[in-house]
């Protein structure tokens, strides 16, 4: 039976405590070896960070890294992407928004996604990542589902809770048609429709028409008193009908806009206990590329 592990840890919300004044390196001439080593390990880290965001995500914008894992320190955070470049565990190449605006993206090659994959086992994290930047048509649409999952986990560690793992659609996807695909071939297309009902309540996907709703992503967390919960991401673009963006907000998915157009923001629930997708809702900012 097909089902989704869970996770222990995972950072998804910016780092902000320590600012760019952390990451400006080398230390004065001076200071003691141990406080150059301390330097050296939060620069690591905050590399390690980033390897497993574009992992995570598929595809990252650069400056969303350079703000959320370097504090805004756009030299430092070159000069440590493009050495995990040269080595060969990412690649940083440019695409175009959906108005035409050219900007560059972060996305892991097969030995970086294994670095990650490394990574995520120290951790104990079930974390599952991806290489490849996928249709560069979709490259905007992509890093809006981060920018979406890192406003929600903002909101999951606001409300004490902690973030333990992103799922993406491709994930959902993969698990529902391999057990379809598998009921099919054992019992024929009536037994196919059973399977797809059981493993979409078994992930806890919502069905309309006896079709599965997949979201963009889900935010999995822990709240506050150690319940888990989720909040289902759906980023819509400009070519969403107002009809489509109800339907999914009905869905209980947290909906997002690509641009001030057209979209409502963030429809978010507050964490809650058990499936978490809680009661209230709030409107929030929207997602500019």
């Amino acid at each position: 039976m097909d089902s989704m592990p869970q996770g222990r840890s995972l950072a998804v919300a910016p780092d902000r405590e320590r600012g760019a004044r952390g990451l400006q390196a080398p230390r004065p001439r001076g200071r003691d070896r141990a406080g150059r080593e301390l330097e050296r390990e939060d620069f690591r880290a905050r590399l390690d960070g980033a390897l497993r965001d574009a992992g995570t995500y598929r595809v990252v914008a650069l400056r969303d890294l350079v703000e959320g894992r370097f504090g805004g320190n756009a030299f430092a955070a070159m000069r440590g992407l493009e050495r995990l470049q040269a080595q060969g565990l990412l690649r940083i190449e440019a695409a175009r928004g959906p108005r035409g605006g050219e900007f560059r993206v972060v996305s892991l090659t097969p030995e970086g996604k294994a670095r990650a994959d490394a990574l995520a086992r120290v951790a104990g994290s079930a974390q599952r990542h991806w290489h490849g930047q996928g249709s560069a048509r979709q490259a905007s649409h992509d890093v809006a589902v981060y920018r979406a999952c890192a406003e929600a986990a903002e909101r999951v560690e606001s409300d004490g809770g902690q973030v333990r793992r992103v799922v993406l659609d491709a994930e959902f996807r993969s698990l529902v048609a391999r057990r379809v695909e598998r009921a099919r071939a054992a019992e024929g297309e009536r037994a196919a429709k059973r399977a797809k009902r059981e493993i979409a309540a078994e992930l806890q996907l919502p069905t309309s028409g006896g079709k599965v709703q997949f979201p963009d992503a889900r935010v999995e967390f822990e709240d506050a008193e150690g319940r888990s919960g989720r909040v289902d991401i759906e980023v819509a673009s400009g070519h969403y009908r107002a009809g489509t963006v109800a339907a999914k907000a009905r869905a209980g998915f947290a909906v997002f806009s690509t641009s001030g157009g057209g979209g409502r923001g963030l429809s978010l629930p507050r964490t809650g206990g058990g499936g978490g997708r809680g009661g209230g809702r709030d409107e929030g900012g929207l997602v500019e590329l």
